[in-house]
């Protein structure tokens, strides 16, 4: 390697940046062996913008929500996100319903 291979290239050769749920996503579908450039029924929208959280889960929950992980081929953070649409879309009867199965267990 000579010294002239170290140099600053002009930019031309940038990489593509891209949000850190496309870049699970497309792990998700290297993982399994699909080509994630064919694979556009998943795909996100560029521009979102999202913020890390934290959140307590049961050593129950947290093996439900991998085994859902897995089974779906989705990341645990795209089912969440989807959980919270699905329950926002809802009614109030739909959320008390819910809170009345989980306080029946």
């Amino acid at each position: 390697m000579s010294l002239i291979d170290l140099k600053k290239g002009h930019g031309n050769n940038r990489k593509k940046k891209i949000s850190v749920d496309e870049f699970i996503e497309q792990a998700n579908l290297y993982a399994q062996g699909k080509d994630a450039t064919l694979d556009k029924s998943r795909h996100i929208k560029k521009g979102r913008k999202y913020k890390n959280a934290t959140f307590t889960l049961s050593p129950d929950h947290i093996k439900q929500l991998d085994a859902l992980s897995k089974q779906s081929g989705l990341s645990k953070s795209y089912i969440l996100r989807l959980l919270i649409a699905e329950l926002a879309e809802g009614d109030d009867l739909t959320i008390d319903s819910l809170l009345d199965h989980i306080d029946a267990k």
